[in-house]
């Protein structure tokens, strides 16, 4: 199974200490060279449930905002370019529910995906098509959706994920999987990349109502479109794995060896009194429950992505033992009448490693910034201001110093 220890031919690049010394590694401006959704600005920059930001090869900053069902363009300045698309069920446009996502594709076409709904528009907004998946159902194969962007030609194979959840017996255990695989273009063949670990629980007596271990084990996947590569990492560890989607094989193990930290009180509280159970059973649920997997202490790794050069951004978790704080914010009882304690949120850390895995060093990146695209000479995110609004955040990104190349 994928997490599992790489055969021989894989490379495994174990790295402790970093290439940078004090004073060295990349900069991140203090302050954002660009604001967009800051109050009282013009319509086109008054953002609702903003998905996804991008910028393409002209400095243009595309904005996927949800709310409206429109893509906005930008130029450097903040100055309104254009806007596409809108709510709805028709051509172009994308439905009011769930997440979407935005991906800059090569040529700067952008592909939405919302639903099973594939949306491309060209780098100034025209619509080149929308498809509708339909890939439900593979040979076997459920709850399958697709996983990348589509091919370069008719020959290439689909990606496409399948999640499903094996339970051993009822009452009793079970394992969350996601299972990657490629289907060829006459839909005939399919071959399996692997089955990833996700997480396991609890099946109760009642097989409609399922238990998640709130402190077990858990696994994450991410894609990158553009370079067409599978990075999956597991909270007990920080090791990723590197997964050729082209070729279907792993390709590459990343490792830190350093110290993993142990849960607060906080954290154990809000992950099995306000988790992602329903709500009956947080009412029962406790810490020590027997039926349930744990995980006695975590990796410091608690995200990562790939940039747009290849370099892999690993997100750090607040940990003393590494000198690291975190943000602190004061938690409530969700009805807001009693104080739970202070939460450690991440404080912007990064680790960062060259495309050949070696690790080079931490770069801190605005705390409170998400939906993170980093290019060549900029860090590009999503932020609330103090009212809770959206904001779109363009920082730059000084790579002059030592580790811009590959070797």
């Amino acid at each position: 199974m994928p997490g599992s220890a790489a055969s021989q031919d894989v490379p495994v690049v174990v790295s402790s200490n970093p290439v940078w010394q004090s004073g060295e590694g990349w900069r991140v401006t203090p302050e954002p060279l660009l604001t967009l959704g800051v109050v009282d600005t013009p319509l086109p920059q008054q953002f609702h449930r903003v998905d996804g930001v991008t910028r393409l090869s002209d400095g243009t900053i595309v904005v996927l905002d949800s709310g409206s069902g429109q893509l906005r363009a930008f130029d450097s300045s903040g100055r309104h370019q254009w806007s596409a698309g809108s709510l709805g069920q028709g051509p172009g446009e994308i439905g009011g529910d769930g997440r979407k996502s935005l991906i800059r594709l090569q040529g700067d076409t952008l592909l939405i995906r919302s639903g099973r709904n594939r949306i491309r528009r060209g780098p100034n907004g025209m619509l080149v098509d929308h498809e509708v998946e339909n890939i439900s159902d593979l040979g076997g194969y459920d709850r399958c959706s697709g996983l990348t962007t589509p091919p370069p030609d008719d020959t290439a194979p689909i990606l496409a994920r399948c999640s499903r959840t094996r339970r051993l017996r009822i009452p009793g255990p079970w394992i969350s999987e996601t299972t990657v695989i490629r289907v060829s273009s006459d839909s005939n063949h399919i071959d399996s990349i692997g089955t990833f670990f996700i997480e396991d629980g609890w099946t109760t007596e009642d097989p409609r109502l399922t238990i998640r271990s709130p402190l077990g084990p858990k696994g994450r996947i991410r894609f990158s479109d553009d370079r067409r590569t599978l990075l999956y990492a597991r909270n007990d560890a920080y090791r990723i794995d590197f997964w050729d989607l082209a070729t279907g094989t792993l390709a590459m193990v990343v490792e830190r060896l350093t110290p993993r930290r142990v849960r607060t009180e906080v954290e154990v509280l809000m992950a099995v009194r306000w988790g992602f159970n329903p709500e009956p059973v947080r009412a029962v649920l406790r810490a020590d429950d027997e039926r349930l997997s744990v995980v006695d202490s975590l990796s410091i790794a608690e995200d990562f992505f790939l940039d747009a050069l290849g370099f892999l951004w690993v997100r750090r978790s607040p940990s003393p033992l590494h000198g690291d704080e975190g943000i602190p914010e004061e938690i409530f009882t969700p009805d807001g009448a009693e104080r739970i304690g202070v939460e450690r949120l991440p404080s912007g850390l990064h680790d960062v490693f060259r495309p050949d895995g070696i690790y080079l060093g931490t770069v801190k990146l605005p705390h409170d910034l998400w939906n993170i695209e980093v290019g060549p000479d900029y860090v590009l995110g999503v932020a609330f201001d103090e009212i809770g609004i959206e904001l779109v955040r363009m920082f730059g990104l000084d790579r002059s110093g030592r580790g811009s190349g590959q070797s």
